[in-house]
């Protein structure tokens, strides 16, 4: 490998063969070269008479932008694609983290540089931080196969595995419904939401944008009284009622027959979590003794009271 001082209008910045990275800020870099200078020289190759960029996109965008005339790189002289890619892997290694569309990016290339799938799990999954399986790498190449503006957004909001291995089921169209409703939820939120309504839609056999296309959840988005999470989270909250209809059904029961008995407010009576047992448990909080006997007291009265007989009976029946 050898130093050169190459023109920048000289490097093809069109072929994009061992490009990873595609969604990132420029300003820092730019602000530090316009500072100091360039520190680490890109690596480029030669590919039929034209100057390719192997590693340092954004060292070379940044330059451009700040309109400089050359720049200086190293000059990979290597015939195979493969070991040009490989190189620039490595390198990139060196120093930094790889993001999950990185990834995403460097299995596809590997492969459409011939490597072959069952290597790619063996000799690479593992230098990524991937687990080693088929599965993970049919997720990492559809997640490289999703629209920009997906890509986009997993990029903007630092999108997390568990939540994109449940994105890539959905189709184009039905990405596009949701990404307005993810923007705001947070990621446990967002993994929430998807997987509730695949469970919907594999359950009653219907795409996932004719859940989203139902009545109730249009009158919802159409609120204009709303803000965007306060939409985002009643349709989470009514899918997640949509996907268990007799749980919601059981609670509702419970809130409604607490309500006619006229239950203390600084008192909690919970049921065991999805009504999964017949136990139920009593919360309340007090400063004083005064307090503390105060609460005693009005559980007293209310045990003597038969209507609070179908509230402790309200357990449903299991076979449901």
């Amino acid at each position: 490998m050898r130093s050169e001082n190459i023109q920048l209008d000289h490097i093809n910045v069109q072929d994009e063969r061992y490009r990873i990275s595609y969604y990132f800020d420029l300003e820092a870099l730019i602000h530090s070269i316009r500072r100091i200078g360039l520190i680490h020289p890109p690596v480029v190759t030669h590919r039929n008479g034209e100057i390719l960029i192997v590693t340092g996109w954004k060292r070379i965008l940044a330059c451009q932008s700040l309109s400089h005339f050359s720049i200086p790189c190293c000059v990979f002289e290597e015939g195979n694609d493969l070991n040009v890619f490989r190189l620039g892997l490595e390198e990139n290694r060196t120093f930094r983290s790889f993001t999950i569309l990185e990834k995403a990016e460097i299995v596809k290339r590997l492969i459409r540089f011939g490597v072959s799938e069952k290597v790619v799990v063996r000799d690479y999954l593992s230098l990524l931080a991937i687990p080693q399986t088929m599965n993970h790498l049919d997720t990492y190449l559809r997640i490289v196969s999703l629209e920009p503006e997906t890509k986009e957004f997993v990029h903007e909001k630092g999108v997390g595995f568990p939540v994109l291995k449940l994105l890539v089921f959905y189709s184009e169209e039905e990405r596009r419904i949701l990404l307005p409703l993810l923007r705001p939820l947070g990621q446990n939120k967002q993994q929430d939401l998807l997987r509730n309504l695949l469970e919907i839609s594999k359950r009653d056999g219907i795409p996932a944008r004719d859940v989203l296309g139902a009545e109730d959840i249009q009158e919802i988005s159409a609120k204009e009284n709303l803000s965007p999470l306060q939409i985002a989270e009643q349709i989470r909250n009514l899918v997640l009622r949509k996907r268990y209809p007799t749980l919601f059904a059981w609670k509702d029961a419970f809130e409604t027959q607490k309500k006619a008995l006229g239950w203390p407010v600084d008192i909690r009576i919970e049921p065991s979590p999805n009504f999964e047992d017949e136990e139920f448990t009593v919360h309340f909080s007090f400063k004083t003794f005064d307090e503390y006997m105060e609460r005693l007291a009005k559980l007293n009265v209310f045990a003597s009271q038969e209507k609070i007989v179908p509230l402790l009976r309200s357990s449903p029946d299991r076979n449901e």
